[in-house]
């Protein structure tokens, strides 16, 4: 028996990246949104360097999840075939 595998998140259809398909995508998107704030907020009084090392580990993690989410693969696309030019 298969495991169903559920996508997050879409292909652009203009050029490179995802974006949210269901609620799931939706939900993974604003909670990587409020903790960006979240961070910002617990860091507000520490040096710069810090608070770029929280966001880079975030997005790190946010787009590694986002690209394991996503329907299709992440390349150049120009338009609704998606063929490149």
């Amino acid at each position: 028996m298969e495991a169903v595998t559920s996508y997050w998140f879409r292909p652009k259809r203009y050029g490179w990246g995802a974006s949210p398909a269901n609620w799931k995508g939706w939900l993974a998107t604003g909670i990587f949104l409020v903790l960006i704030l979240a961070v910002n907020l617990a860091l507000a009084g520490e040096p710069p360097l810090f608070q770029v090392g929280a966001f880079a580990v975030l997005l790190a993690l946010f787009v590694w999840i986002v690209w394991n989410k996503t329907e299709g693969d992440w390349r150049w696309r120009w338009g609704p075939d998606g063929k490149e030019k």
